[in-house]
């Protein structure tokens, strides 16, 4: 057995306080740094909230509860821009608030619930996204989201409804 000295075990003991304290500070910054992101997404300035987007894509894992909450009940872009966010996540929870985002009332949330289960490659999720496409009375933009994501999804089943749609344009606007 080895023996080691006082002096030994004081350098020992204050390393590891010393390593343990800036893993809690560096911790304490990260947690504080996420606040300020979320804080962000809810930003009317669309510049902010994307780079909070972008570097939210990497934690989405730790704040999914937030953003699961703001997808539900948020408001205005922060709803769609959480929804963007969840198709990062992989879990159950996220993946049906994807499906029900599909009805709500705002029609840029449900482009960009489409586009989040494309991307997520939910490929159950074909069949309501595909009465989004083919709905008459949907926005041109949520046509337009539904349609990619089909194509993203691979769904050969779709093509006629694809054809239609594509045939079945407004009329141009008065010069």
């Amino acid at each position: 057995m080895m023996n080691v000295n006082r002096r030994t075990w004081t350098l020992l003991i204050v390393a590891v306080a010393v390593i343990g304290g800036v893993y809690a500070i560096t911790l304490w910054q990260r947690a504080r740094e996420t606040e300020r992101l979320m804080e962000e997404l809810r930003s009317p300035d669309h510049a902010v909230a994307a780079q909070a987007m972008t570097s939210l894509r990497e934690r989405v894992g730790s704040v999914n509860e937030r953003l699961l909450e703001l997808a539900r009940a948020g408001a205005g872009p922060a709803r769609w821009r959480a929804i963007e966010l969840l198709a990062q996540a992989r879990d159950a929870q996220s993946r049906e608030v994807l499906t029900q985002a599909l009805q709500a009332d705002d029609p840029v949330v449900r482009a960009a619930a489409a586009r989040a289960l494309a991307q997520r490659d939910v490929r159950d999720a074909a069949d309501p996204i595909a009465v989004l496409a083919m709905d008459t009375e949907e926005p041109m933009e949520v046509r337009l989201a539904a349609i990619r994501a089909l194509r993203e999804l691979r769904k050969q089943t779709y093509l006629a409804e694809l054809s239609e749609i594509a045939t079945d344009r407004p009329p141009p606007p008065p010069e």
